[in-house]
Order: C-alpha cells, then structure tokens, then sequence
C-alpha cells in the first residue's frame, strides 16, 4: 500500500469502552450515538462525507488515495471508528479542501442547533 493508512482497519473494530461489559446498550445506541460520539463529532463525520462528495470523489477512491480500504472511509464516516489528527489531515488533502472548511464550523456552537 502506499503512505497512507496501512493498517488503519486494525483497531476498527474498538468501539466504546463499555462494548465488552454492556455490548446490548452499546448496540441500541446506533451510529454515532455511543459515549464516545458526541453530536459534534456526528456533525465532524457528515462534513467529511459531503466534502468527499462535493469532490466527486466516491468512497472507494478516497480509500485507494489514502492507500486504505473502503471500508475505512464507510466506518469513520458513520462514526463507527474515530479518527485521529493525521489521518484527518491526509483525508482533506486527499478530498482537496482546506481543513478549515470542516473544523471552522464545528466551532460555531449556533451550527448545531436546528
């Protein structure tokens, strides 16, 4: 694979820290609603996914830019694995968006409200 996220499916399947005591609660909370997303992070993870789209660029196409697998752009784009700072930042320059475009208003908190 080439420089991107090798590996990056490996810890896929960590999901809250409580999967292994309470897995029936964790399950019932669906995508993105688990203690380690907040709405924020939701919000973070669907800027993501329509900043790839408004690039025309499918998922598959991200994952082969990043040197990664499909499936990591389908997990860390309905919440079911977080991501970190690199990969953040391999992911907009990927897309071609300046990072701004996704973190500038997850700042704003009048963003969230309906």
């Amino acid at each position: 694979m080439g420089a991107g996220l090798e590996g990056a499916g490996r810890h896929a399947n960590l999901a809250s820290p409580c999967v292994g005591l309470y897995p029936h609660a964790v399950a019932s909370l669906g995508p993105c609603m688990t203690q380690l997303h907040s709405e924020q992070y939701k919000r973070f993870a669907q800027a993501l996914r329509r900043a790839r789209e408004q690039a025309g660029i499918s998922q598959k196409g991200l994952a082969k830019k990043l040197g990664a697998e499909q499936y990591f752009v389908s997990k860390y784009e309905s919440c079911r694995r977080r991501l970190d700072v690199v990969e953040f930042l391999q992911i907009v320059v990927a897309i071609g968006v300046d990072y701004r475009t996704i973190l500038d208003p997850l700042a704003d908190p009048s963003e969230g409200e309906t």
